[in-house]
């Protein structure tokens, strides 16, 4: 069967990968998405500041401390929230980004859909995937994914 070249990436990419290597141009999409991150960041926290400051102002204004307490923990809970969605992603792929370095696995695909998720096993491998992609993957068939280890973001993949 021929080898399909499902995520377009080219001969030089896989010659990268296959040494352990990020490619350049996967680098520049990657660092695309480190600013995805940082721009996540700061709309959530603008956001955040914005919905919430009033609340904890007219509670602390009017000495109301069941109110500025909710409001507190609110807060607290948007800044788990902006963490957990911004700045550990964007760690993890900064991280990945200076060491260079990408993973291989190699599997038969096992997919699922969650609401408007979607995600593709390979072995012990699970990576969260575009619709698009979703929909390219059989799960007869057997597929070499690159990948970077911390950010968990596929590079590469084709089937073999």
């Amino acid at each position: 069967m021929p080898r399909e070249n499902i995520t377009n990436y080219s001969d030089e990419d896989r010659e990268h990968n296959i040494k352990g290597e990020i490619s350049p141009t996967q680098r520049r999409t990657l660092q695309r998405h480190l600013r995805a991150y940082i721009q996540r960041m700061i709309i959530f926290g603008v956001a955040a500041l914005l919905l919430l400051a009033p609340a904890v102002a007219d509670a602390y204004l009017r000495q109301n401390s069941l109110g500025l307490v909710v409001a507190l923990l609110l807060v607290g809970m948007m800044s788990v929230f902006v963490y957990n969605s911004a700045v550990l992603p964007h760690r993890q792929l900064r991280f990945d980004l200076r060491q260079n370095y990408a993973e291989e696995v190699q599997g038969h695909v096992q997919r699922r859909r969650v609401g408007l998720m979607y995600y593709a096993r390979f072995g012990d491998k699970e990576f969260r995937i575009s619709q698009q992609i979703y929909r390219l993957l059989r799960e007869t068939y057997f597929y070499r994914v690159y990948f970077t280890p911390n950010a968990n973001i596929i590079l590469a993949m084709d089937e073999i």
